[in-house]
């Protein structure tokens, strides 16, 4: 184990928080949230590995295909 290299334990805890945050402003009211499953399917294409999993440019390309709005989900993040 190499802690200097990969992904972090605080990297996938952010993530997965990133991903609650969508959920809640884009899927909870309807159930469905597909802006959530596009965001997840963007960032698995995308940023699901070591070199860009934390990569805040990463994120916020997969937030623009995605169309979701960045600073609502950094606020919730923020506030959580």
């Amino acid at each position: 184990n190499d802690l200097d290299h990969g992904i972090s334990g605080a990297d996938v805890v952010k993530e997965s928080l990133r991903r609650i945050c969508i959920w809640k402003h884009y899927g909870d009211a309807d159930g469905i949230g597909s802006e959530w499953w596009d965001y997840v399917g963007q960032f698995m294409e995308r940023c699901d590995e070591p070199d860009y999993f934390a990569n805040d440019d990463c994120v916020k390309d997969c937030y623009k295909h995605a169309k979701i709005d960045s600073d609502r989900i950094e606020r919730c993040i923020s506030d959580s």
